[in-house]
């Protein structure tokens, strides 16, 4: 009984497995059937799974038949009663935009297993492209999810022109410049297609950008074709080595309207040329470079045009094939040497290159410059000025080509100490330099040695000639590796031809062939030994040629015809050149009698 004004009675009765609920006849009857499993009531919920019965639509035009998606969303168990699923929507379609607006609901009737969801395009005027819808079955108290809950519905648009539409992208943006011996480093284009592939297509672009087209890179003719049955076609950019000294350039393609194609926004792209393929200094050249420097040689040697802007050859040809350009020359007249400072036109780094002194021209002053506590000092300090501006261009000229090189650092004789000085007083301020390479060098000061860091400089190594004064002068070197270069001069005791086979040959020889590193094929009897005794010997007080275990007759026998022949040179020479200690400890009385040598 219901404590009401109405009096209500309910009776049950067990009918085919069903509990019927009556009311009494003062309402409606009305009936409820309730599964039992034996004597318990079964409560057991509805499991829901959707599927794609029609998993592709289009926009179909006005008037014409639809053309729509179908979900299809089941469920088991029992059917006596409606049930109301609910889903989410995504994809890349928007409800109701670009489909009529689903609910997010579906009802399946009583006595029914399944109720559909229907995808019914929008049609629109916009190009675009295949569209999705996603319906995803989403969890509610009445019923559960089975494994299948999320179906995908894809929308094809009708508005697609009968016109492909083109692009065009740098698939490799760097090309570079190649000598002969080096494989081509080539750029490229690709332009692609959308849309019917059944035919060939043929696409205009034009080549602007600050490379020349047909000059600075194979000529390309404004057109490519797109071969039926393919959606891309390539455009290489091959440069061409021209010597010209440059920075980097830039090859633009534009696509150009054509009645035949529609143009994607992406109509232009860029391929950078760089002036050259980086490559490792060759420290032949630079013994080469040392030496050639000097004011009444050097336009002997520039022979390759590497500027069209200006009249005249200003490139040196290396032996090992470089191209270089000397964008910043100091004449130092106080000492007579000259240094270069040069950039690669064919991919080795920038080099500053320091010459040493003309023994044919020397003077009494410019040995004075030799007799100091720190050869190369004071001539360093007169030129830094001028010295750090070329370093700081050359890093200039790397950043801005986006090459990894540093500046490197040559000398000869004189030349050697100075830029020893010039490294250790840069890598003190942190600078970054590359390679230091000095050949006949003499050392200098140790206190001038101390600031130098390692740390900022890629390697250090010095040439010595057996027999050479001048690198028994000077406290020490810059620490790195050094090598002994001899020759097997035949025993002379003519001291004058014997003399003239030291220095001439060695230092010299014939033009052809006087750079020994260079043409180290050329010279019959060369041998170079690395770093004998120890890196650090070199800067030992103990240094000296007479200890050399190949090749020592060139040094001995210099000091026997020293010793034997009083009548052309003071004996108390040879006890000079003993040992590096020996000869910085009299090294005013040596000069003098260099001067009087001389």
């Amino acid at each position: 009984m219901f404590n009401d004004s109405n009096d209500y009675s309910f009776s049950a009765i067990s009918q085919d497995n069903f509990i019927n609920l009556y009311t009494s006849d003062l309402i409606t009857p009305k009936t409820t059937n309730l599964p039992l499993t034996g004597s318990a009531v079964n409560l057991t919920l509805p499991t829901v799974n959707i599927t794609t019965l029609d998993n592709l639509a289009a926009e179909t035009l006005t008037g014409k038949p639809l053309n729509t998606g179908k979900f299809q969303v089941t469920r088991s168990g029992s059917t006596n009663t409606s049930l109301t699923v609910f889903y989410s929507r995504s994809g890349t379609a928007l409800n109701n935009v670009d489909f009529n607006s689903l609910s997010g609901s579906v009802t399946i009737p009583a006595g029914q297993t399944n109720a559909i969801i229907t995808v019914t395009p929008k049609d629109d005027s916009i190009s675009e492209s295949t569209e999705t819808v996603i319906a995803t079955l989403t969890a509610k108290t009445n019923y559960n999810l089975g494994s299948n809950i999320k179906g995908t519905v894809n929308i094809q648009d009708n508005d697609v022109s009968a016109k492909p539409t083109v692009s065009i992208t740098a698939t490799d943006s760097r090309a570079i410049e190649t000598s002969g011996s080096q494989s081509p480093n080539t750029g490229q284009f690709q332009i692609t297609r959308t849309g019917s592939t059944s035919a060939p297509l043929t696409v205009i672009y034009t080549m602007t950008g600050t490379a020349t087209n047909g000059s600075d890179y194979d000529s390309l003719t404004g057109s490519v074709t797109i071969a039926a049955g393919q959606t891309s076609a390539t455009i290489t950019v091959k440069p061409k080595n021209d010597n010209w000294f440059e920075n980097t350039e830039t090859a633009v393609a534009t696509l150009q309207t054509n009645t035949n194609y529609n143009l994607n926004t992406n109509k232009q792209a860029t391929v950078s040329i760089k002036p050259y393929l980086e490559v490792n200094a060759n420290q032949g050249d630079y013994e080469f470079l040392t030496r050639i420097i000097s004011k009444n040689l050097i336009s002997q040697y520039q022979t390759v045009d590497v500027d069209p802007a200006s009249p005249g050859n200003e490139g040196i040809l290396t032996p090992s094939g470089q191209i270089y350009k000397v964008v910043q020359y100091i004449d130092d007249l106080g000492t007579n040497l000259q240094i270069g400072g040069l950039i690669s036109e064919s991919g080795a780094p920038p080099v500053l290159a320091i010459g040493g002194l003309n023994v044919s021209t020397i003077t009494d002053e410019m040995i004075d410059r030799l007799n100091v506590s720190s050869p190369g000092k004071q001539q360093f300090t007169d030129n830094q000025t001028s010295i750090k501006q070329f370093i700081d261009n050359a890093n200039s000229f790397l950043t801005v080509n986006q090459l990894a090189q540093r500046v490197d650092l040559t000398g000869y004789s004189l030349g050697g100490a100075i830029a020893q000085q010039a490294a250790s007083y840069f890598t003190s301020t942190n600078y970054l330099l590359g390679e230091l390479v000095t050949f006949n060098s003499p050392g200098i000061a140790a206190i001038d040695v101390q600031p130098f860091r390692s740390a900022n400089v890629r390697a250090v190594t010095h040439y010595v000639v057996n027999g050479d004064i001048v690198s028994l002068m000077g406290e020490k070197f810059i620490p790195g590796n050094y090598k002994l270069v001899s020759w097997d001069t035949p025993l002379n005791f003519d001291p004058e031809t014997y003399a003239e086979n030291i220095v001439t040959d060695k230092h010299n020889g014939s033009l052809t062939n006087q750079f020994y590193l260079a043409n180290i094929n050329k010279r019959s009897g060369v041998t170079i030994i690395d770093n004998f005794n120890g890196a650090n010997f070199l800067s030992d007080p103990l240094f000296s040629y007479g200890i050399w275990e190949i090749s020592i007759e060139d040094w001995s026998s210099f000091n026997i015809i020293l010793t034997l022949n009083p009548e052309l040179v003071d004996p108390a020479l040879a006890f000079y050149l003993t040992d590096r200690g020996t000869l910085n400890n009299n090294r005013d009385a040596f000069v003098q009698l260099l001067k009087d040598f001389t």
